[in-house]
Protein backbone atom coordinates (compact mmCIF):
# COMPACT_ATOMS: atom_id res chain seq x y z
CA UNK A 1 0.00 0.00 0.00
CA UNK A 2 1.53 3.37 -1.25
CA UNK A 3 2.72 5.89 1.56
CA UNK A 4 0.79 8.73 1.22
CA UNK A 5 2.57 10.80 3.93
CA UNK A 6 6.31 10.75 2.14
CA UNK A 7 6.17 13.65 0.16
CA UNK A 8 5.50 15.25 3.59
CA UNK A 9 7.79 13.87 5.88
CA UNK A 10 10.30 16.88 6.12
CA UNK A 11 7.01 19.35 6.73
CA UNK A 12 6.36 17.34 9.08
CA UNK A 13 9.65 17.22 10.93
CA UNK A 14 10.22 20.98 11.02
CA UNK A 15 6.17 21.36 12.40
CA UNK A 16 7.45 18.67 15.30
CA UNK A 17 10.56 20.73 15.82
CA UNK A 18 9.59 24.53 15.35
CA UNK A 19 6.61 23.42 18.16
CA UNK A 20 3.81 23.20 16.25
CA UNK A 21 3.12 25.79 14.19
CA UNK A 22 -0.65 26.54 12.96
CA UNK A 23 -3.06 24.43 15.06
CA UNK A 24 -5.50 25.96 17.30
CA UNK A 25 -5.21 26.86 20.65
CA UNK A 26 -6.55 23.95 22.71
CA UNK A 27 -4.51 21.79 20.07
CA UNK A 28 -1.45 23.08 21.20
CA UNK A 29 -2.41 22.62 25.23
CA UNK A 30 -3.25 19.00 24.17
CA UNK A 31 -0.04 18.41 22.35
CA UNK A 32 1.87 19.88 25.55
CA UNK A 33 -0.70 17.93 28.39
CA UNK A 34 0.10 13.88 26.31
CA UNK A 35 3.35 14.30 24.73
CA UNK A 36 5.47 16.10 27.33
CA UNK A 37 4.70 14.73 30.42
CA UNK A 38 6.60 14.57 32.85
CA UNK A 39 5.12 11.84 35.26
CA UNK A 40 2.46 9.10 34.91
CA UNK A 41 1.65 6.93 32.81
CA UNK A 42 4.15 7.75 29.01
CA UNK A 43 3.05 6.84 25.79
CA UNK A 44 5.15 4.61 23.32
CA UNK A 45 7.04 7.10 20.97
CA UNK A 46 5.42 5.46 17.73
CA UNK A 47 2.05 6.14 19.66
CA UNK A 48 2.91 10.13 20.04
CA UNK A 49 4.16 10.21 16.39
CA UNK A 50 0.64 8.35 14.95
CA UNK A 51 -1.37 10.89 17.29
CA UNK A 52 0.99 13.96 16.09
CA UNK A 53 0.39 12.71 12.35
CA UNK A 54 -3.17 12.38 12.21
CA UNK A 55 -3.71 16.27 14.38
CA UNK A 56 -0.85 17.34 11.66
CA UNK A 57 -3.15 15.93 8.49
CA UNK A 58 -6.31 17.30 9.78
CA UNK A 59 -4.99 20.42 10.44
CA UNK A 60 -3.03 21.68 8.34
CA UNK A 61 -2.83 19.33 5.33
CA UNK A 62 -6.59 18.55 5.20
CA UNK A 63 -6.23 20.11 1.45
CA UNK A 64 -4.03 17.65 0.46
CA UNK A 65 -4.27 14.29 2.26
CA UNK A 66 -8.68 14.58 2.86
CA UNK A 67 -9.96 13.07 5.73
CA UNK A 68 -9.40 9.61 5.88
CA UNK A 69 -5.90 8.22 6.88
CA UNK A 70 -4.67 5.07 8.07
CA UNK A 71 -2.11 4.40 10.71
CA UNK A 72 -0.40 0.64 10.51
CA UNK A 73 0.52 -0.25 13.85
CA UNK A 74 2.15 -3.95 14.97
CA UNK A 75 -0.41 -5.67 16.78
CA UNK A 76 0.51 -5.00 20.63
CA UNK A 77 1.82 -1.78 19.63
CA UNK A 78 -1.72 0.03 21.50
CA UNK A 79 -4.03 0.67 18.79
CA UNK A 80 -6.72 1.46 21.48
CA UNK A 81 -4.65 4.51 22.92
CA UNK A 82 -4.19 5.60 20.02
CA UNK A 83 -7.77 5.91 18.89
CA UNK A 84 -8.90 7.24 22.90
CA UNK A 85 -6.27 9.94 22.24
CA UNK A 86 -7.22 10.97 18.89
CA UNK A 87 -11.07 11.09 20.40
CA UNK A 88 -9.26 13.33 23.46
CA UNK A 89 -8.33 15.64 21.40
CA UNK A 90 -11.13 15.58 19.25
CA UNK A 91 -13.48 16.16 22.35
CA UNK A 92 -10.93 18.80 23.88
CA UNK A 93 -10.02 20.92 20.85
CA UNK A 94 -12.45 19.94 18.44
CA UNK A 95 -16.06 19.80 20.36
CA UNK A 96 -18.03 22.27 18.04
CA UNK A 97 -16.54 20.25 14.93
CA UNK A 98 -17.44 16.74 16.05
CA UNK A 99 -20.32 16.04 17.78
CA UNK A 100 -20.41 11.99 18.23
CA UNK A 101 -17.79 9.10 17.81
CA UNK A 102 -18.82 6.18 16.01
CA UNK A 103 -15.47 3.53 16.78
CA UNK A 104 -16.65 0.13 13.99
CA UNK A 105 -15.04 -3.09 15.27
CA UNK A 106 -15.05 -6.28 12.99
CA UNK A 107 -16.43 -9.04 16.07
CA UNK A 108 -17.53 -9.57 19.01
CA UNK A 109 -14.13 -10.37 20.99
CA UNK A 110 -12.64 -7.25 19.04
CA UNK A 111 -15.76 -5.18 20.65
CA UNK A 112 -15.65 -6.67 23.87
CA UNK A 113 -12.20 -5.22 24.67
CA UNK A 114 -12.90 -1.90 23.45
CA UNK A 115 -15.55 -2.00 26.11
CA UNK A 116 -13.71 -2.46 28.59
CA UNK A 117 -11.39 0.47 27.62
CA UNK A 118 -14.07 2.72 26.94
CA UNK A 119 -16.94 1.82 29.09
CA UNK A 120 -17.28 2.96 32.47
CA UNK A 121 -18.80 -0.29 34.53
CA UNK A 122 -22.04 0.63 36.17
CA UNK A 123 -20.84 0.28 39.86
CA UNK A 124 -18.05 2.83 38.71
CA UNK A 125 -15.03 0.40 39.50
CA UNK A 126 -14.15 0.22 36.13
CA UNK A 127 -12.33 3.73 34.82
CA UNK A 128 -12.24 4.41 31.60
CA UNK A 129 -9.05 5.05 29.83
CA UNK A 130 -9.74 8.41 29.68
CA UNK A 131 -9.39 9.05 33.70
CA UNK A 132 -7.16 6.56 33.68
CA UNK A 133 -4.39 8.32 31.16
CA UNK A 134 -5.88 11.49 31.92
CA UNK A 135 -5.66 11.96 28.13
CA UNK A 136 -7.09 15.76 27.76
CA UNK A 137 -5.94 18.65 30.47
CA UNK A 138 -9.08 18.71 31.82
CA UNK A 139 -9.88 16.17 34.53
CA UNK A 140 -13.66 16.73 34.74
CA UNK A 141 -13.75 16.33 31.12
CA UNK A 142 -11.89 12.95 31.22
CA UNK A 143 -14.71 11.68 33.74
CA UNK A 144 -17.63 12.94 31.69
CA UNK A 145 -16.40 11.24 28.56
CA UNK A 146 -19.14 8.51 27.89
CA UNK A 147 -19.32 5.30 25.75
CA UNK A 148 -22.15 3.14 24.95
CA UNK A 149 -21.89 -0.53 23.35
CA UNK A 150 -24.54 -1.30 20.25
CA UNK A 151 -26.23 -4.51 20.77
CA UNK A 152 -27.80 -6.74 18.30
CA UNK A 153 -31.63 -5.84 18.93
CA UNK A 154 -30.76 -2.98 21.31
CA UNK A 155 -32.45 0.46 21.87
CA UNK A 156 -30.20 3.00 19.64
CA UNK A 157 -31.77 5.69 22.02
CA UNK A 158 -27.47 4.91 23.57
CA UNK A 159 -26.41 6.67 20.72
CA UNK A 160 -28.01 9.84 21.75
CA UNK A 161 -26.40 10.01 25.30
CA UNK A 162 -23.48 9.15 24.84
CA UNK A 163 -20.26 10.72 23.32
CA UNK A 164 -18.93 7.09 22.07
CA UNK A 165 -20.32 4.49 19.86
CA UNK A 166 -19.38 0.82 20.13
CA UNK A 167 -20.41 -0.90 17.42
CA UNK A 168 -20.05 -3.86 14.76
CA UNK A 169 -20.43 -2.94 11.13
CA UNK A 170 -23.07 -5.46 10.94
CA UNK A 171 -25.29 -3.47 13.53
CA UNK A 172 -25.69 -0.57 10.77
CA UNK A 173 -26.75 -2.68 8.08
CA UNK A 174 -29.55 -1.65 6.08
CA UNK A 175 -30.86 -4.63 5.48
CA UNK A 176 -32.23 -5.52 8.79
CA UNK A 177 -35.07 -3.31 10.75
CA UNK A 178 -33.46 -2.47 13.73
CA UNK A 179 -29.87 -2.07 12.45
CA UNK A 180 -31.59 0.22 9.44
CA UNK A 181 -32.68 2.14 12.66
CA UNK A 182 -29.55 2.12 14.59
CA UNK A 183 -28.07 3.85 10.92
CA UNK A 184 -30.85 6.66 10.18
CA UNK A 185 -30.57 7.55 14.12
CA UNK A 186 -26.89 8.71 13.55
CA UNK A 187 -27.87 10.61 9.91
CA UNK A 188 -31.04 12.64 11.67
CA UNK A 189 -30.27 12.93 15.58
CA UNK A 190 -26.26 13.56 16.00
CA UNK A 191 -24.74 16.08 13.98
CA UNK A 192 -20.84 15.72 12.76
CA UNK A 193 -19.05 12.64 13.71
CA UNK A 194 -15.46 11.38 13.27
CA UNK A 195 -15.16 7.36 12.63
CA UNK A 196 -12.79 5.10 13.99
CA UNK A 197 -12.32 1.93 11.87
CA UNK A 198 -10.49 -0.79 14.24
CA UNK A 199 -9.00 -3.93 12.91
CA UNK A 200 -9.54 -2.09 9.11
CA UNK A 201 -8.49 -4.99 6.47
CA UNK A 202 -12.06 -6.63 7.75
CA UNK A 203 -13.52 -3.60 5.79
CA UNK A 204 -14.35 -6.21 2.38
CA UNK A 205 -17.88 -6.13 2.47
CA UNK A 206 -19.94 -3.85 -0.35
CA UNK A 207 -22.51 -3.29 2.71
CA UNK A 208 -19.53 -1.54 4.90
CA UNK A 209 -18.58 1.11 1.98
CA UNK A 210 -22.05 1.65 1.02
CA UNK A 211 -22.40 2.38 4.84
CA UNK A 212 -19.27 4.55 4.94
CA UNK A 213 -20.78 6.50 1.76
CA UNK A 214 -23.98 7.00 3.47
CA UNK A 215 -22.50 8.76 6.70
CA UNK A 216 -19.84 10.42 4.38
CA UNK A 217 -21.59 13.77 4.29
CA UNK A 218 -21.60 13.89 8.24
CA UNK A 219 -17.90 12.29 8.75
CA UNK A 220 -15.41 14.77 9.77
CA UNK A 221 -12.77 12.66 10.69
CA UNK A 222 -11.66 8.87 9.97
CA UNK A 223 -8.91 7.03 11.35
CA UNK A 224 -8.34 2.88 10.33
CA UNK A 225 -6.20 1.20 12.08
CA UNK A 226 -4.99 -2.19 11.59
CA UNK A 227 -1.47 -3.84 11.82
CA UNK A 228 -2.52 -5.92 8.44
CA UNK A 229 -3.74 -3.28 5.72
CA UNK A 230 -4.39 -5.83 3.09
CA UNK A 231 -7.73 -7.18 2.67
CA UNK A 232 -9.09 -11.16 2.35
CA UNK A 233 -9.54 -10.19 -1.71
CA UNK A 234 -6.30 -8.37 -2.40
CA UNK A 235 -7.40 -4.70 -1.80
CA UNK A 236 -6.75 -2.48 0.46
CA UNK A 237 -8.95 0.20 2.49
CA UNK A 238 -9.59 3.72 0.60
CA UNK A 239 -8.16 5.55 3.50
CA UNK A 240 -4.35 7.54 3.26
CA UNK A 241 -1.40 5.38 4.95
CA UNK A 242 0.29 8.18 6.68
CA UNK A 243 2.23 6.14 9.29
CA UNK A 244 3.81 2.67 9.04
CA UNK A 245 4.74 1.11 12.53
CA UNK A 246 5.22 -2.14 11.59
CA UNK A 247 7.19 -5.46 13.44
CA UNK A 248 10.50 -4.47 12.13
CA UNK A 249 10.33 -1.38 13.24
CA UNK A 250 8.73 -2.66 16.96
CA UNK A 251 11.49 -4.82 17.03
CA UNK A 252 13.55 -2.02 16.16
CA UNK A 253 12.83 -0.31 18.98
CA UNK A 254 15.37 1.11 21.79
CA UNK A 255 12.62 -0.15 24.35
CA UNK A 256 11.00 -3.71 23.66
CA UNK A 257 7.32 -3.55 22.73
CA UNK A 258 6.42 -6.79 21.52
CA UNK A 259 8.10 -10.30 21.86
CA UNK A 260 10.70 -11.39 19.89
CA UNK A 261 10.34 -14.39 17.98
CA UNK A 262 12.00 -18.31 17.91
CA UNK A 263 10.88 -20.81 15.48
CA UNK A 264 11.37 -24.23 16.84
CA UNK A 265 11.43 -26.80 13.91
CA UNK A 266 11.52 -30.37 13.95
CA UNK A 267 13.71 -33.14 12.32
CA UNK A 268 11.28 -33.27 8.73
CA UNK A 269 12.48 -36.86 8.17
CA UNK A 270 11.73 -38.01 11.36
CA UNK A 271 8.09 -38.00 11.06
CA UNK A 272 6.20 -36.97 8.13
CA UNK A 273 3.09 -34.58 8.16
CA UNK A 274 0.38 -37.26 6.92
CA UNK A 275 -3.77 -36.17 7.36
CA UNK A 276 -6.84 -39.05 6.89
CA UNK A 277 -9.81 -37.68 5.65
CA UNK A 278 -12.29 -37.96 8.62
CA UNK A 279 -15.22 -39.09 6.12
CA UNK A 280 -13.58 -41.32 3.75
CA UNK A 281 -10.66 -42.81 5.61
CA UNK A 282 -8.57 -41.77 2.54
CA UNK A 283 -4.31 -40.95 3.93
CA UNK A 284 -2.25 -37.94 2.25
CA UNK A 285 1.18 -36.45 2.73
CA UNK A 286 0.89 -32.52 3.17
CA UNK A 287 2.93 -32.32 0.01
CA UNK A 288 0.27 -34.15 -1.69
CA UNK A 289 -2.15 -30.91 -1.09
CA UNK A 290 -2.17 -28.87 -3.84
CA UNK A 291 -1.26 -24.71 -2.90
CA UNK A 292 -5.16 -24.03 -4.70
CA UNK A 293 -6.38 -26.38 -2.48
CA UNK A 294 -5.17 -25.44 0.72
CA UNK A 295 -6.07 -21.82 -0.37
CA UNK A 296 -9.90 -22.97 -0.71
CA UNK A 297 -9.48 -24.20 2.43
CA UNK A 298 -8.24 -21.73 4.20
CA UNK A 299 -10.83 -19.39 2.71
CA UNK A 300 -13.21 -21.70 3.94
CA UNK A 301 -14.98 -22.07 0.18
CA UNK A 302 -15.07 -26.09 0.99
CA UNK A 303 -14.76 -27.59 4.51
CA UNK A 304 -11.50 -29.91 5.34
CA UNK A 305 -12.76 -32.95 6.47
CA UNK A 306 -8.43 -34.09 6.96
CA UNK A 307 -6.95 -34.94 10.37
CA UNK A 308 -3.20 -34.97 11.21
CA UNK A 309 -2.45 -38.37 12.05
CA UNK A 310 -1.20 -39.47 15.45
CA UNK A 311 2.34 -39.57 15.30
CA UNK A 312 2.77 -36.32 13.44
CA UNK A 313 0.58 -34.85 16.40
CA UNK A 314 2.33 -36.34 19.32
CA UNK A 315 5.43 -34.81 17.79
CA UNK A 316 4.56 -31.48 17.18
CA UNK A 317 2.56 -31.55 20.78
CA UNK A 318 5.11 -33.16 22.21
CA UNK A 319 7.96 -29.80 21.16
CA UNK A 320 5.03 -27.54 21.67
CA UNK A 321 4.95 -28.91 25.69
CA UNK A 322 8.03 -29.08 26.38
CA UNK A 323 8.74 -25.12 25.35
CA UNK A 324 5.25 -24.59 27.26
CA UNK A 325 7.24 -26.32 30.44
CA UNK A 326 10.02 -24.17 29.72
CA UNK A 327 8.08 -20.81 29.75
CA UNK A 328 6.54 -22.24 32.91
CA UNK A 329 10.22 -22.51 34.79
CA UNK A 330 10.49 -19.13 33.33
CA UNK A 331 7.42 -17.41 34.83
CA UNK A 332 7.76 -18.86 38.65
CA UNK A 333 4.42 -18.69 39.24
CA UNK A 334 3.97 -15.03 38.40
CA UNK A 335 2.37 -15.38 35.47
CA UNK A 336 0.53 -18.60 33.62
CA UNK A 337 2.37 -19.04 30.12
CA UNK A 338 -0.21 -20.16 27.75
CA UNK A 339 0.25 -22.56 24.71
CA UNK A 340 -1.96 -21.59 21.70
CA UNK A 341 -2.89 -24.27 18.98
CA UNK A 342 -4.06 -23.42 15.39
CA UNK A 343 -5.80 -26.45 13.58
CA UNK A 344 -6.89 -26.46 9.69
CA UNK A 345 -10.31 -27.84 10.84
CA UNK A 346 -13.25 -28.66 13.99
CA UNK A 347 -12.70 -32.06 13.81
CA UNK A 348 -8.66 -31.87 13.89
CA UNK A 349 -9.19 -29.39 16.91
CA UNK A 350 -11.34 -31.36 18.89
CA UNK A 351 -8.47 -34.33 18.17
CA UNK A 352 -5.80 -31.65 19.44
CA UNK A 353 -8.08 -30.76 22.59
CA UNK A 354 -8.44 -34.37 23.36
CA UNK A 355 -4.13 -35.36 22.55
CA UNK A 356 -3.10 -32.27 24.81
CA UNK A 357 -5.53 -33.17 28.07
CA UNK A 358 -5.09 -37.41 27.82
CA UNK A 359 -1.29 -37.00 26.57
CA UNK A 360 0.00 -34.26 28.55
CA UNK A 361 -2.38 -33.19 31.56
CA UNK A 362 -2.92 -29.83 30.05
CA UNK A 363 -6.53 -28.54 30.90
CA UNK A 364 -7.18 -26.89 27.52
CA UNK A 365 -9.67 -24.51 25.66
CA UNK A 366 -11.58 -25.24 22.51
CA UNK A 367 -13.06 -22.02 20.69
CA UNK A 368 -14.35 -22.60 17.00
CA UNK A 369 -17.37 -21.53 15.24
CA UNK A 370 -19.42 -24.09 16.99
CA UNK A 371 -18.70 -22.39 20.61
CA UNK A 372 -21.21 -21.39 22.88
CA UNK A 373 -20.75 -18.02 24.40
CA UNK A 374 -19.86 -18.82 27.48
CA UNK A 375 -16.41 -20.74 26.01
CA UNK A 376 -15.82 -17.53 24.16
CA UNK A 377 -16.10 -16.13 27.48
CA UNK A 378 -13.88 -18.52 29.03
CA UNK A 379 -10.82 -16.96 26.10
CA UNK A 380 -11.31 -13.85 27.47
CA UNK A 381 -10.74 -14.84 30.69
CA UNK A 382 -7.88 -17.05 30.20
CA UNK A 383 -4.39 -16.07 30.99
CA UNK A 384 -5.06 -14.99 34.78
CA UNK A 385 -4.08 -17.22 36.96
CA UNK A 386 -6.82 -17.82 38.30
CA UNK A 387 -7.81 -19.82 34.72
CA UNK A 388 -8.00 -23.75 34.87
CA UNK A 389 -6.41 -23.48 31.03
CA UNK A 390 -3.27 -23.88 30.18
CA UNK A 391 -3.95 -24.23 26.51
CA UNK A 392 -6.61 -23.16 23.59
CA UNK A 393 -7.20 -24.72 20.85
CA UNK A 394 -8.76 -22.55 17.73
CA UNK A 395 -9.42 -22.91 13.99
CA UNK A 396 -10.59 -19.36 12.91
CA UNK A 397 -12.24 -18.21 15.91
CA UNK A 398 -8.74 -16.22 17.40
CA UNK A 399 -7.27 -14.22 14.68
CA UNK A 400 -7.50 -11.15 15.74
CA UNK A 401 -9.28 -8.97 18.85
CA UNK A 402 -8.00 -11.28 21.21
CA UNK A 403 -5.40 -10.60 23.17
CA UNK A 404 -3.97 -12.38 26.04
CA UNK A 405 -0.43 -11.53 26.57
CA UNK A 406 0.49 -14.95 28.26
CA UNK A 407 0.21 -16.64 25.21
CA UNK A 408 3.98 -17.95 25.23
CA UNK A 409 3.91 -20.59 22.70
CA UNK A 410 2.29 -20.76 19.22
CA UNK A 411 1.62 -24.36 17.66
CA UNK A 412 0.66 -23.87 14.05
CA UNK A 413 -0.90 -27.93 13.53
CA UNK A 414 -1.75 -26.50 10.17
CA UNK A 415 -0.22 -25.14 6.35
CA UNK A 416 -1.19 -21.11 6.16
CA UNK A 417 -1.07 -19.32 2.67
CA UNK A 418 -2.25 -15.86 3.47
CA UNK A 419 -0.02 -13.01 4.33
CA UNK A 420 -2.56 -11.75 6.35
CA UNK A 421 -3.78 -14.98 8.55
CA UNK A 422 -0.56 -15.75 9.07
CA UNK A 423 0.27 -12.78 10.67
CA UNK A 424 -2.95 -12.38 12.56
CA UNK A 425 -2.33 -16.01 13.81
CA UNK A 426 1.57 -15.09 14.90
CA UNK A 427 0.22 -11.47 16.58
CA UNK A 428 -1.76 -13.55 19.42
CA UNK A 429 1.34 -14.08 20.92
CA UNK A 430 3.39 -10.53 20.68
CA UNK A 431 2.37 -8.73 23.45
CA UNK A 432 4.57 -8.17 26.19
CA UNK A 433 3.57 -9.48 29.43
CA UNK A 434 5.34 -6.96 31.35
CA UNK A 435 4.58 -3.92 29.50
CA UNK A 436 6.28 -1.18 29.51
CA UNK A 437 9.70 -3.48 31.00
CA UNK A 438 12.83 -3.33 29.10
CA UNK A 439 13.45 -6.69 29.22
CA UNK A 440 12.76 -8.62 25.88
CA UNK A 441 10.57 -11.61 26.09
CA UNK A 442 10.43 -14.65 23.61
CA UNK A 443 7.48 -15.77 21.77
CA UNK A 444 8.18 -19.81 20.84
CA UNK A 445 6.51 -21.37 17.76
CA UNK A 446 6.17 -24.71 17.09
CA UNK A 447 6.33 -25.22 12.95
CA UNK A 448 6.94 -28.50 10.87
CA UNK A 449 9.66 -27.20 7.78
CA UNK A 450 6.74 -29.35 5.31
CA UNK A 451 4.05 -26.52 6.38
CA UNK A 452 6.67 -24.83 4.34
CA UNK A 453 6.31 -21.15 5.85
CA UNK A 454 9.66 -19.69 5.52
CA UNK A 455 8.32 -16.42 3.97
CA UNK A 456 5.96 -16.13 7.06
CA UNK A 457 9.08 -16.18 8.95
CA UNK A 458 11.09 -13.34 7.22
CA UNK A 459 7.70 -11.15 6.95
CA UNK A 460 7.65 -11.42 10.88
CA UNK A 461 11.31 -10.76 11.28
CA UNK A 462 12.04 -13.61 13.25
CA UNK A 463 14.72 -13.67 15.63
CA UNK A 464 15.77 -16.98 14.89
CA UNK A 465 14.90 -20.59 13.70
CA UNK A 466 15.78 -23.61 15.66
CA UNK A 467 16.09 -26.47 13.48
CA UNK A 468 16.20 -30.46 14.11
CA UNK A 469 14.32 -29.90 17.10
CA UNK A 470 13.21 -33.35 18.84
CA UNK A 471 10.22 -34.91 21.00
CA UNK A 472 12.65 -35.17 23.70
CA UNK A 473 14.56 -32.39 23.48
CA UNK A 474 14.54 -29.86 26.79
CA UNK A 475 13.93 -26.82 25.42
CA UNK A 476 16.59 -24.04 27.19
CA UNK A 477 15.75 -20.46 27.65
CA UNK A 478 16.72 -18.14 24.80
Amino acid sequence: MPDSFINHETDFKNWVYSGYPGVNTETLEFIDHLLTRSSGLQLWPHQKEAILRVIYSYELKRDQLGNKFLLKIVTGGGKSLIIASLIAWLKFAHSEDVDKFLIICPNLIVKDRLATDFVRSADNDNKTVFEKWSLTPDDILNQKISATVLESGGDPQSILTADIVITNIQELYTSGTNTARNLDFLLTKVGNIAIFNDEAHNSVADEFTRILNILKDKTKLRVDTTATPERADGSYPDSKLIYNFDITAAMDSPTPIIKNIVVLQPESHIVEITYTNALTGEKRKITEFSPEEMEQYERKVKPFQWIMDPAPMKMLLSIANNALFQKKKESEGKYKPLLFVVTMGIEEAKRTKEFLEREFNLRTLLVTEESDESEREEAKRIGALTSPYEAVVSVFMLREGWDVAEVSVVLLLRKITSQVFGQQIIGRGLRKIKKGSPDPEILLVVDHPMLDHGWLWKLMNVSRVRQDILPTDEIGEE
